[in-house]
């Protein structure tokens, strides 16, 4: 029922400040559920629209360990931006540097 209402939610609205949150929430719910899919493509939406976003750390963290099966290079791709400009980050982590390995 959240992803409905988010959905109809952001589809209704004309571009506002809530934007990058609902897309963010989507794909965590899409995640939540099993829908790799739904999933990479929002939070590739958001990595695209909302490269200074509240969230974008987590984005490509988990983009990039949502592609690990799916596409390597993407995975690769979103890993190595948390390594280069977020090496302090908690999301620069065993996880991301295995990706890199493959």
């Amino acid at each position: 029922m959240a992803k409905v209402l988010l959905e109809k939610t952001l589809n209704k609205s004309n571009i506002n400040h809530l934007d990058d949150d609902i897309i963010f929430l989507l794909a965590s719910l899409y995640e939540a559920n099993g829908s790799k899919t739904k999933a990479t493509e929002n939070y590739d939406k958001y990595i695209l629209n909302y490269n200074e976003g509240s969230y974008i750390q987590e984005a490509y963290y988990r983009a990039a360990l949502l592609y690990k099966d799916i596409n390597i290079n993407k995975s690769k791709e979103y890993a190595n931006k948390i390594i280069i400009n977020y090496s302090n980050s908690i999301y620069n982590n065993n996880y991301v540097k295995e990706i890199m390995k493959l």
